[in-house]
């Protein structure tokens, strides 16, 4: 029985049917614990009365969650720009802000106010101090842009500015340029 509860969350219709018809598991009871779990690992805490479904979210859990990935990672060697992008695929804004900043050694909050600004040049640089491609930005830049409400701003001049970030200078020039430029913003 323990056997086919575990297979009833990763399984489809068809056979969850067959689960619970073979093993007499209750299927609204199967559906709401794994409607519970699913919340708890999205940050929110179930409330007592489901008449009344509440959720909070463990806003400080998880940036502390994703502080300690992005340390291991890094200390692995492991956290590159690739896990940039594949963390704004994910939908996790967070993530991406905190893996610049640690990947470009960069105050996290400098990160944030340049998501948050309407210069794209300001993130461009970053991306460009960590080894992100030329290639790439105009990715991350619609990425960002869809997961932040539009930010950075700067329309079409703006991503015309972002693209002499990728001159033809080193990595620690970006570096050097966004630590500037970010601390007045």
């Amino acid at each position: 029985d323990d056997l086919a509860r575990e297979l009833y969350v990763w399984v489809g219709q068809a056979l969850r049917h067959a689960l619970t018809a073979r093993f007499r598991l209750d299927p609204e009871a199967m559906d709401a614990a794994i409607a519970e779990s699913v919340r708890e690992a999205h940050g929110g805490v179930v409330s007592e009365h489901p008449e009344q479904p509440e959720v909070w979210q463990r806003e400080g859990e998880k940036e502390e969650m994703e502080r300690r990935l992005l340390a291991k990672l890094d200390i692995a060697g492991q956290l590159r720009p690739g896990y940039l992008l594949r963390a704004l695929r994910e939908q996790k804004l967070s993530l991406f802000i905190g893996g610049l900043a640690t990947l470009g050694r960069f105050d996290p909050e400098h990160v944030r106010r340049s998501v948050d600004s309407d210069r794209p040049e300001l993130l461009a640089l970053a991306c460009a101090a960590v080894g992100i491609d030329r290639s790439v930005f105009p990715t991350i830049l619609a990425l960002v842009r869809d997961l932040n409400g539009g930010k950075p701003g700067g329309g079409k001049e703006g991503e015309r500015r972002a693209g002499g970030a990728f001159g033809p200078f080193a990595p620690d020039i970006a570096n050097a340029a966004f630590r500037q430029a970010a601390g007045k913003v």
